[in-house]
């Protein structure tokens, strides 16, 4: 690569962008603030969860824990906790056509008859 001057000069050649290129960076700025947002505001949530809904969490925990260390549970405890609810949820939905291709292809088998959805994630 090039060295850069220690001291610049304007760029004569410089093209201004089109209207459209500066409001796709724009939205790609709006993107990326949004991401940040979310991920500040994912741990409060799951602090919140961990603190308003103790019992439930511990309940719906199907990983084997060897001991609790707190009465409330970790972020990482209600974060497997609410990995799993989306999964679960879909057998709750009437069964069709698009939640039903969804399901072949999670569980890599035919779910025409709902009999065959394992009991566990019914619940």
């Amino acid at each position: 690569m090039p060295r850069h001057s220690r001291k610049p000069e304007k760029n004569k050649d410089l093209i201004t962008p089109s209207s459209e290129d500066i409001k796709t960076v724009k939205l790609c700025r709006d993107a990326y603030e949004r991401f940040t947002m979310s991920a500040a505001i994912a741990p409060g949530l799951l602090q919140l969860i961990a603190i308003k809904y103790t019992k439930a969490v511990r309940n719906h925990f199907d990983v084997y824990q060897r001991t609790r260390s707190r009465e409330i549970p970790s972020e990482r405890t209600v974060k497997s906790v609410m990995t799993g609810l989306p999964v679960s949820n879909l057998f709750i939905v009437a069964p069709v056509a698009i939640i039903r291709l969804i399901k072949e292809h999670y569980f890599r088998c035919d779910f025409t008859h709902h009999q065959s959805v394992p009991s566990n994630l019914i619940n």
